[in-house]
């Protein structure tokens, strides 16, 4: 497999943010109080929850989202082993870090 570092790094570089699974109908609440804290390591508290900010349905779009997250997840899992496969190439130029 070959892999052309210097056009990879020029189509990252030329990309514009944008949020790698885009979080759709989910309710904001969920996702800034329930969602993004379990994502960063953090513990949310049962009683910290206001449950009459979201209905039964949200919950079924935040675990669709939660799905499409685990997803993406393991395709860039994937990415990255099929990129470890890559042999290397020695540079014909000169190059400094």
């Amino acid at each position: 497999m070959e892999l052309n570092v210097a056009m990879l790094t020029k189509k990252l570089a030329d990309a514009q943010p944008e949020p790698t699974v885009p979080p759709g109908d989910t309710n904001p609440y969920l996702l800034e109080t329930i969602i993004d804290p379990f994502r960063c390591g953090k513990s949310v508290k049962y009683g910290d929850i206001d449950f009459s900010r979201f209905e039964l349905d949200d919950l079924r779009v935040a675990a669709g989202y939660c799905d499409s997250i685990g997803r993406t997840s393991v395709r860039l899992e994937e990415l990255v082993a099929n990129m470890s496969l890559s042999e290397c190439v020695a540079c014909k130029t000169r190059s400094f870090c």
